[in-house]
């Protein structure tokens, strides 16, 4: 036996899982098919709750920005911006921003301190499940001799675009989506006076079925946007042409357009959690964890809490000996609230402009997204609410103006 688990893929879920394992006393091997660090599509933004999943400090995980207050827009106007916590670093409710290029690399070699070995530049091409152990193996990136190990277990999280779950017969259900970012230089003390580095903007008008941010780093703004919902619908270049037009608006609106054309646009899919899946095979060899799972919030788009923590479950599973519990606790842990998501969702995207008025501006809403993307809060106890907030106004068809 080569190691006791190979961990493909080294994003937040595959880095969880290595840490973890590894910390454990198991022989972990860590392989990425890019080399680190290597840039990753995302907004960026991470729930102090992380570093508690971890057992990490962010900042030492290259975390820049840490953010205390939302502000909130509807094509532009209408501006609201709510505390969502208090400024102390210890806080649960809270979100540090990052560049992932930074952020993986620094989760990667975490592992690797733990005792994890990390191959880098490797695609998986074969993952061959045998009667009491899984052989592995990957072509190099720049030529040379193939890769292969065997291993008692195999988590793949190999992201949205990954091969792993297929070659195993896995097929997660989920729904479509896209999301475009560009990294925008700029300097803080330019721009409109509502620009700083503890506050993440939220535009909820531009994007139909979606939203747009902007969410501060050192010495950029990370400005993106995304189809959340029904990203199928929208076609061809009609994606590309309405998330561009909606950055380069929101740029605009911010005081910081000049600084556009400086930007490189990157886009890449979104698998939404669209119902439970069977996510581990029925001999307990593989597991799949993160946007390999499907995992992504229906509500928020966001997955890095998701990933980090189904990696932590699968670490948890294998370590004692019982990876056929995996997918029963994915379902149970996470999937119950992402199920409340979901229906908060519908509802939401169906009416976005009556859901801005009386949800999102209303006193403690910043508070309490920042609670849900934190982990610290429940959909299923937050949804219920919020819909009978909207029972008796948009539902029953009297139109906010």
């Amino acid at each position: 036996m080569s190691c006791d688990l190979i961990v493909i893929g080294a994003g937040p879920a595959g880095c969880a899982t290595s840490l973890i394992a590894a910390r454990a006393g198991m022989r972990v091997t860590l392989i990425e098919r890019r080399r680190l660090p290597r840039h990753k599509t995302c907004g960026g933004g991470v729930p102090l709750t992380v570093a508690g999943e971890l057992g990490l400090d962010l900042p030492a995980l290259g975390a820049e920005c840490h953010v205390v207050r939302m502000r909130h827009t509807w094509r532009f106007g209408e501006a609201v911006t709510g505390q969502i916590a208090g400024g102390d670093v210890r806080d649960k409710v809270g979100l540090w921003c990052v560049r992932r290029e930074r952020f993986d690399h620094a989760l990667a070699q975490a592992a690797v301190e733990a005792g994890a070995s990390l191959y880098e530049g490797f695609t998986v091409d074969a993952i061959e499940c045998g009667a009491d152990a899984v052989m592995v193996r990957a072509a190099p990136d720049a030529g040379g001799a193939r890769w292969s190990k065997r291993a008692r277990h195999v988590v793949v999280c190999d992201g949205a675009t990954g091969r792993g779950a297929r070659l195993v017969g896995l097929r997660p259900a989920h729904t479509h989506a896209l999301a475009m970012e560009a990294q925008v230089p700029h300097v803080w003390g330019g721009g409109n006076a509502e620009l700083d580095a503890c506050t993440i903007h939220l535009e909820h008008g531009a994007v139909r079925n979606g939203y747009a941010w902007a969410f501060p780093n050192s010495d950029q703004l990370n400005i993106g946007a995304g189809f959340f919902r029904d990203a199928d619908a929208v076609r061809g270049s009609d994606v590309r042409d309405t998330l561009t037009r909606a950055m380069r608006e929101f740029t605009g609106s911010l005081g910081i357009a000049g600084n556009w054309h400086r930007a490189q646009i990157r886009a890449h899919p979104l698998p939404i959690w669209a119902g439970r899946n069977e996510l581990h095979t029925p001999d307990g060899r593989v597991l799949l964890a993160g946007d390999a799972a499907a995992l992504v919030n229906p509500l928020f788009g966001d997955g890095i809490l998701n990933a980090v923590r189904s990696g932590r479950i699968a670490a948890e599973c294998i370590v004692a000996g019982s990876p056929e519990r995996y997918t029963g606790r994915i379902n149970e842990e996470l999937g119950t609230e992402l199920e409340a998501a979901a229906h908060l969702a519908r509802v939401f995207y169906r009416l976005p402009r009556q859901c801005y008025r009386l949800v999102i501006r209303r006193k403690g809403a910043s508070a309490i997204a920042a609670g849900l993307l934190c982990g610290v809060l429940s959909y299923r106890n937050v949804a219920p609410r919020a819909m009978r907030r909207l029972a008796g106004t948009t539902l029953s068809g009297q139109a906010l103006r």
